[in-house]
């Protein structure tokens, strides 16, 4: 009897604790009036950036929240502090988030949402934020074990999160018929963004950026009551997100060699990947010098390793030398060897001075390394290697 007694009383104080949560996160919803929800596969973290800085210059009193490559709370006065967390990120963060706002005075939030899984995504949005305005920014094949193997499944995954009383917004060429349909079947009214002609302003922005991302970005500015040209104003000043492809100079090897390192580890699965090397190639000239591959795995994230693979075994981009390194690295290189044969090999070195000296070591004349697959453990300590002793381009 005891033991069930004290039972009911550690459910009666979670039901208690729910309902305070509840009310609370309902208060500091209430008192943020305009929220903005951005989802998608890539390009959340740049996206909620773009349209922060938009509304911010149009006059507006603006929190938002990234979560990409690092978790950040960006406060109206422009101030950004990480996010601690203990263990993985929770959906329930929202609700501290919407809070957070709320205590700074916010009129609007800009939210990146976090969920992999269709049914927290779903929560996340329709019971936590509650979205006048949602964003999708593109649907790609990635978390497959999570929201299925075709573009039809991620895109159901989508459309059905997406609360029927908000606004969506995305770029038409980067939304698959199934998220379309889904969006219509639920009477979600939906804004397609390509028309909007930011050549122009795509041209002036200080840093490298993609135009889908400036397109959704401006497109809810001016949905909001912030004219293109104010809202370009504030965008010119982003600070862009530590995952953002972008490059440095930087020398390494005995004796030393110039290397230009392109950071494209948070594009993740393929296709993403792909236009990095594209456009990396077009922004730095990277023809005329060795291009070298750094493919960073991770233990948990078996099934983009397996897309990586699969991916690289079937077209083998341009990449002279590719070199593998995190969880699982052994059973890749395994796979990788039938293509790439001599010409692709695991590092022995975590740490970036090594990793780099490692693949100088190979090719002592220099050249461009393009580091992609996850962001996390070698590749960000990679990144914040090269922001402390590159030169940026």
């Amino acid at each position: 009897m005891r033991d069930l007694a004290v039972a009911g009383g550690t459910l009666l104080l979670l039901l208690a604790y729910l309902l305070v949560e509840t009310v609370l996160v309902a208060r500091a919803r209430a008192a943020v009036p305009t929220r903005i929800a951005v989802t998608g596969t890539r390009g959340k973290s740049s996206v909620v950036r773009l349209i922060a800085a938009g509304l911010r210059a149009g006059g507006k009193k603006v929190a938002a929240k990234t979560t990409g490559s690092r978790a950040m709370f960006l406060a109206p006065d422009g101030e950004e502090t990480s996010l601690r967390r203990r263990g993985r990120a929770k959906i329930l963060e929202q609700g501290a988030i919407l809070q957070r706002a709320a205590t700074c005075g916010a009129e609007v939030l800009v939210s990146e949402a976090m969920s992999i899984r269709p049914e927290n995504h779903a929560v996340e949005l329709g019971r936590i934020l509650f979205p006048q305005i949602v964003v999708i920014t593109n649907v790609r094949l990635d978390h497959l074990a999570d929201i299925g193997t075709s573009l039809d499944e991620a895109s159901r995954a989508f459309a059905q999160g997406v609360p029927r009383d908000s606004r969506v917004f995305l770029l038409p060429e980067d939304s698959p018929p199934a998220l379309l349909a889904g969006l219509a079947r639920r009477g979600v009214p939906v804004v397609g963004c390509s028309a909007l002609d930011v050549d122009e302003a795509f041209r002036k922005l200080p840093y490298l950026e993609w135009k889908g991302n400036l397109q959704l970005a401006l497109a809810v500015c001016e949905a909001l009551g912030v004219p293109r040209d104010v809202a370009l104003s504030g965008m010119r000043t982003v600070r862009p997100d530590f995952g953002s492809l972008k490059a440095w100079r930087i020398e390494a090897g005995n004796p030393p060699r110039a290397w230009v390192v392109v950071n494209a580890f948070a594009a993740n699965e393929p296709e993403s990947t792909l236009a990095a090397i594209e456009k990396a190639r077009e922004r730095w000239d990277l023809g005329g010098q060795p291009l070298v591959g750094l493919l960073n795995l991770r233990s948990d994230r078996a099934d983009r390793t397996d897309q990586w693979c699969r991916e690289l075994a079937k077209t083998r981009p341009a990449f002279d030398r590719l070199f593998v390194t995190g969880g699982g690295t052994a059973a890749a290189l395994l796979r990788l060897r039938r293509t790439y044969a001599g010409s692709v090999a695991g590092l022995r070195n975590r740490r970036p001075e090594g990793v780099l000296e490692e693949i100088a070591a190979v090719e002592p004349d220099g050249g461009a390394l393009l580091g992609f697959g996850n962001i996390a453990g070698a590749g960000g300590a990679l990144v914040e290697h090269c922001e402390r002793m590159g030169e940026a381009l």
